[in-house]
This record gives structure tokens, sequence and C-alpha cells, in this order.
């Protein structure tokens, strides 16, 4: 998928290396500005578990804040979109970590799922909302 920065629209594209440079250098950016803002805060104290063990509870933990604003928002019918915009962005930064963590590029990541939705669909799997 291709971000358009100019109009906000998502475009597919077959492979996330055919990103246009400005989405692939902002993908990049991203990653790079986590990564040194974790190492920023939490300096290598050797314990490598607890590193890990903050990630994924800081995931799990951001992604309840977004489904506790969803909940409001079928219950009550009233989103707060800036608070959703800002709790998306710390689910983006612990996943963003954790690929990082792992070795792994933003843009690999969501490569690898782009693929696996579109496998889905071509499957005749429902629900993904893709297509190619």
């Amino acid at each position: 998928m291709r971000f358009d920065a100019s109009n906000g629209v998502a475009i597919f594209v077959e492979n996330m290396d055919d990103l246009p440079s400005q989405a692939t250098e902002l993908v990049d950016a991203y990653q790079e500005f986590v990564d040194k803002a974790w190492n920023g805060r939490r300096p290598d104290d050797g314990n490598q578990l607890r590193h890990l063990f903050i990630m994924s509870l800081g995931l799990g933990g951001e992604s309840g804040e977004v489904q506790e604003l969803l909940k409001k928002h079928v219950r009550d019918g009233v989103l707060d979109k800036q608070k959703l915009l800002l709790e998306l962005g710390d689910v983006a930064y612990y996943l963003t970590r954790i690929a990082s963590w792992f070795g792994m590029t933003l843009r690999q990541v969501l490569g690898a799922n782009q693929a696996k939705l579109i496998e889905r669909q071509a499957r005749g799997k429902v629900g993904t909302g893709v297509s190619p």
C-alpha cells in the first residue's frame, strides 16, 4: 500500500519497496525516531527481558486505551478523535519498537501484513477488506 501525503489516500502497490521515496522516508524516519527515543529514555541495563516486558505490556496497554475509546463511541455515541489519534500513535510506537527489537523494519512488518491480507482474500476469506 502506498500513502499519498498530499491527499491522505492509501493506494495499493505490489511491493512495499515500491513506495514513493517520501513515504518510505517517513516510515524509516519514524522507526529511527522511536529507536532513539527508547534508547534515550532507557539506558541499556543489561536486562533484556525487562525491556521486552515493558514493550509488550506497553503495546497491550495502549491497545486497551484504543478499545476503551471505541467502546465509549459505540456505547455513548461520542468519540474524541484527537484522543484516538494519540492512542493509535502510542500503539504504533510500541509496535515499531518491538519490530526493531527483533531486527525487523516497519516496512517489513507492513509489507508482510499486506501480503497476508491479500493472500487471505485470494482464498476467499471474508473480513479482510482489501482488494488487490
